[in-house]
């Protein structure tokens, strides 16, 4: 396995984590077409990556030797259900609320948000530290895809919590990240722990691209959107292609 090729890319991503409040095109009043661009890229992401995630962990979570944490059917696609709920709930008052309020202190929606972003981001260094790498073009394409969806999630948090962002969370996110992906690289005895976070964060992933990903009405740049939609999708179905054969 290629260590630096995902390492590079996870340093890509930490920087936008860091350097994000400043960019110059993020300090107009309404928000920036590119915002539309990482609404339908992080949308792609969440039907064509995370989704099949999830039926293959109910998949796999019906075998013997795995067990089940639910006596019932499905429990994968309950438990994604169960994170949406619970993020919607906890974090509407905050991401509705205006800046001064929302940032004015560590409320109960403000604890639980970072927790949910900070093991999102450890999923994503772990998946690209697990990625089997099958060239340049394809860790190029991976880097493109992530880099415009993780832009697209912290401009929001940026934009809803500027000085928990700025103090505490792009660091805490990078950090993340980066254990994550130390974990994929040193051990595959996490990949139950990210099986089950997966099963959660998806659904709290879903309620944030359709809530904050998505720009308002006067704001939204449809062609666009459906554009990127469309060339992420085509990107990730030809990147899963190429690693099945690998």
């Amino acid at each position: 396995m290629d260590l630096f090729a995902p390492l590079l890319t996870i340093l890509l991503l930490c920087g936008i984590n860091f350097t994000l409040p400043r960019w110059r095109i993020f300090q107009r009043e309404s928000p920036p077409a590119i915002l539309s661009v990482s609404a339908g890229t992080g949308l792609a992401y969440v039907f064509l990556e995370m989704m099949p995630k999830l039926a293959k962990i109910q998949q796999l979570t019906l075998l013997p030797e795995y067990g089940s944490i639910f006596p019932l059917q499905n429990h994968a696609y309950l438990a994604a259900l169960a994170g949406f709920i619970i993020f919607f709930l906890l974090a509407k008052r905050d991401l509705q609320g205006d800046e001064e309020s929302s940032d004015a202190a560590w409320s109960r929606a403000t604890v639980v948000l970072a927790a949910f972003f900070a093991l999102y981001n450890a999923q994503v260094g772990f998946f690209l530290g697990d990625w089997e790498s099958s060239g340049l073009l394809s860790q190029s394409l991976v880097a493109a895809v992530f880099g415009l969806h993780i832009m697209g999630l912290d401009y929001h948090l940026w934009h809803h919590y500027p000085v928990h962002y700025v103090r505490h969370f792009r660091g805490l996110f990078c950090l993340f990240m980066l254990l994550g992906w130390l974990g994929a690289v040193l051990t595959h005895e996490l990949y139950g722990l990210m099986m089950i976070t997966t099963q959660f964060i998806t659904g709290a992933i879903i309620v944030m691209a359709i809530r904050a990903e998505l720009p308002a009405k006067e704001n939204t740049h449809i062609p666009l959107f459906l554009s990127s939609v469309a060339i992420t999708s085509c990107v990730i179905l030809v990147l899963q292609a190429r690693l099945l054969d690998a």
